[in-house]
């Protein structure tokens, strides 16, 4: 995979754990 798609995973994965109550839907659209 492109490090861009591993860093977008990685930061995905970074608010999830902050943001755990958070709507990401917006963020799967993208």
């Amino acid at each position: 995979m492109s490090d861009n798609l591993k860093r977008y995973l990685a930061i995905k994965q970074a608010l999830r754990q902050l943001y755990p109550q958070a709507p990401l839907g917006s963020w799967h659209n993208r």
